[in-house]
């Protein structure tokens, strides 16, 4: 068995999960508590993926499960499987609002069908996504320009500023993720080019347009606020140049006063 020995751990409501892989299959533990023996544990058997993203997994758990909460898949267990994918992410549990939760059904879904239930059920998600997105920066921005301190000192903004750089990246990063769904040739409803007129197919292009919407005004928050944060730096250069030549002016109207009183002294 070709297993990884790099194990993800994380815990939550008082349980560690361990996940490993074996080759395209994944094998989960969980523990009780701190490192304790292990409680049960279940399977990843891989089936099939798309190429748009897609990776479909068949699994079986014990109902008395403390993870799988009312049925749900749990989302520890699914982010650490796209962690596995996608070393780079780094899912924030205070940043809950902007992750993707699990596809999960009963019966086997064809991810390569035109318009799966999959592909559609990720791609209305990011609604959600990029509007949490939008709200954290938008409230960085609140914090940035009402802020006495902030709004006058770049050295005090700067933390705030670099907040709102990061926000915009990791947003930035999950429309790579959702252009490559959007894209998909198994798409051909969420797009503003579905004409369809029922209600289902109208919350669609909603859903796709405020999307992009939102991108657009997270891309504005953040060009604005870093625009005043740039006047900020300006302004600080040129006091701190004028005082420099303040001071090297009244160096040399000491030194004029010295020679005049040096030549009256001369004089007398």
């Amino acid at each position: 068995m070709d297993c990884s020995d790099n194990e993800e751990k994380d815990k939550r409501d008082k349980v560690v999960v361990k996940i490993s892989s074996d080759g395209d299959d994944f094998n989960i533990e969980v523990e009780n508590g701190e490192g304790e023996k292990t409680a049960y544990s279940f399977s990843l058997k891989y089936i099939d993926n798309s190429r748009n993203g897609l990776f479909l997994y068949s699994y079986e758990h014990n109902e008395e499960s403390p993870l799988f909460k009312e049925g749900k898949f749990p989302p520890v267990v699914y982010h650490k499987i796209k962690e596995y994918y996608h070393e780079h992410e780094n899912i924030n549990k205070k940043d809950a609002d902007a992750s993707l939760m699990p596809f999960v059904s009963d019966n086997e879904v064809n991810i390569k069908e035109e318009n799966n239930a999959a592909l559609l059920w990720y791609l209305e998600q990011y609604e959600r996504v990029f509007m949490a997105y939008h709200e954290q920066v938008k409230e960085l921005y609140r914090k940035f320009h009402e802020t006495p301190a902030e709004r006058s000192n770049y050295i005090s903004s700067t933390p705030t500023m670099n907040k709102i750089e990061e926000i915009y990246l990791n947003a930035i990063g999950e429309m790579t993720y959702y252009n490559s769904l959007y894209n998909s040739v198994y798409n051909l409803k969420f797009t503003l080019e579905n004409r369809e007129e029922d209600e289902r197919n109208r919350s669609l292009r909603q859903k796709v347009f405020n999307i992009q919407n939102t991108i657009t005004r997270i891309k504005w928050i953040k060009d604005k606020a870093n625009t005043e944060y740039q006047q900020q730096v300006t302004d600080k250069s040129m006091f701190l140049a004028i005082r420099g030549v303040a001071v090297g002016i009244i160096g040399i109207i000491v030194g004029v006063v010295g020679i005049i009183v040096g030549i009256v002294s001369f004089i007398v």
